[in-house]
């Protein structure tokens, strides 16, 4: 586990980073106002005026559906008239498997707020939320991270799959079990981001499959893996900032800052 000192240098760096990109990105949107609440700066214009800040649950749905169509394959129905089975991790399901693990979030996620400067504790996702799997959101996580492969990665390629395609739902799976794991404190999450983070620094390059700052949080858990985190915060620092990154980062910072408020350092 990272150090304390290691983190609050990262915490500065993120901060600093997304920062410069809400003062440069013209739109006022979730993405940016989601961005200023977990700043802990003023809420713009287009906020509900009060001191609840977006729910986190529309910026998952967001998120959920710009990767699904991002991998160019049509999410599933959230809520089928007959419940469907959760599909198999293959490669081929990337953008359902995306579909499933961030609606679990979206589905159990509670609205950001700011209490003296401080955001508050995260609820438990292990509550029934239920999904079209008629599986809470805790279950949707336990089953991926069985599933997940002894080299680290959660998806099963065959020789027909593109690997950009493949590596990117890895990127996006990852980021989904990394904020499940801030929100929950679960150690199985953790252990399983940690191994899926080392299976990126062993066998992929984050930037080969996309130019978008994907699973920092989990990237900055071990030593060995951090690279991979500078390089996402590099690239975003080149890249003029769009909503994606905007919130990416802010997610990097709001995981980061539920792991250290813990002391789990």
């Amino acid at each position: 586990m990272p150090t304390n000192a290691t983190l609050a240098r990262y915490e500065s760096m993120i901060t600093s980073l997304l920062s410069g990109a809400v003062a440069r990105f013209k739109f006022t949107d979730a993405a940016t106002s989601y961005a200023r609440t977990v700043l802990e700066i003023d809420f713009p214009p287009t906020s509900n005026g009060g001191d609840e800040a977006p729910s986190s649950r529309v910026i998952h749905q967001t998120l959920k559906h710009y990767a699904a169509r991002r991998i160019g394959e049509p999410p599933i129905t959230p809520v089928p008239a007959t419940p469907e089975p959760i599909p198999p991790t293959l490669a081929a399901n990337g953008a359902a498997w995306i579909d499933i693990a961030w609606g679990a979030l979206s589905k159990a996620a509670q609205p950001l707020r700011v209490n003296s400067r401080r955001l508050v504790q995260p609820s438990l996702h292990g509550t029934a939320v239920r999904l079209s799997t008629d599986t809470t959101a805790a279950g949707i996580f336990e089953t991926l991270i069985s599933n997940q492969q002894p080299a680290g990665h959660f998806l099963n390629p065959s020789a027909n799959d593109n690997l950009e395609s493949w590596w990117y739902a890895e990127l996006v799976l990852l980021h989904a079990v990394g904020t499940y794991a801030a929100e929950t404190d679960a150690p199985a999450a953790y252990r399983a981001a940690e191994r899926a983070a080392v299976y990126h620094l062993n066998e992929t390059q984050p930037d080969h499959a996309t130019n978008e700052p994907w699973a920092i949080f989990p990237f900055l858990l071990l030593s060995e893996t951090r690279s991979l985190a500078d390089q996402l915060l590099h690239n975003a620092n080149m890249m003029p900032p769009d909503g994606v990154a905007l919130l990416l980062l802010a997610d990097a910072l709001y995981c980061l800052r539920k792991f250290t408020s813990r002391g789990t350092a």
